[in-house]
């Protein structure tokens, strides 16, 4: 109910995406599981939540200036007992993590679209080693088909597994065996 009496003041709806990716909303939203993984002291005080809501509230809350400041955001989060130190660790979390949060000069702010390139890694990142060897090793195979009076033996780990025939035969090495190295060289004479 709070949320959507803020969006209605702010004449905005289409920042929700925003709040609830990086701010709160979600069980997986950034500040809130920045703060579940912080140290104590960070935890306690909920900081990467409310340095984001500070953030939001001063890049959107029709400020004259639509972004926040280190110093502005030091002032918002203040508080008996807060190591303000702990804000430029939080901002420097918070930048990194947040998908609507966009950072110039020390200059931060949550806007409608998100970082692409933020988008990218993660999605990048989420891809397993497996995954991907997977698919460089059919691409691979797709490159040396198959040909009348040509054998092929991809990726062979012992000479056994290369046929002894009279024809001729192409040996393709994986990926991850360079020509550089000296043990693909003493593997190939083997």
């Amino acid at each position: 109910m709070f949320r959507a009496a803020v969006f209605e003041q702010l004449g905005e709806s289409r920042l929700e995406g925003a709040v609830t990716t990086d701010i709160c909303g979600k069980a997986d939203a950034n500040a809130t599981r920045l703060d579940k993984e912080a140290v104590d002291t960070i935890k306690k005080a909920r900081l990467h939540r409310k340095v984001a809501t500070a953030v939001f509230f001063e890049s959107n809350g029709g400020q004259a200036r639509a972004e926040a400041t280190a110093p502005e955001i030091r002032m918002d989060v203040a508080e008996p007992g807060l190591d303000i130190g702990n804000v430029e660790t939080v901002l420097e979390a918070l930048a990194a993590s947040c998908y609507f949060l966009s950072v110039e000069k020390n200059r931060y702010r949550f806007g409608l679209s998100p970082n692409l390139n933020k988008l990218l890694a993660d999605r990048r990142a989420n891809i397993k080693p497996e995954r991907i060897d997977g698919h460089v090793r059919a691409e691979v195979q797709k490159v040396f088909p198959a040909l009348t009076g040509l054998e092929r033996a991809f990726f062979p780990e012992k000479s056994s597994q290369i046929l002894d025939r009279s024809i001729l035969t192409l040996v393709v090495l994986p990926p991850e065996q360079s020509l550089a190295e000296k043990n693909t060289l003493s593997m190939i004479d083997r």
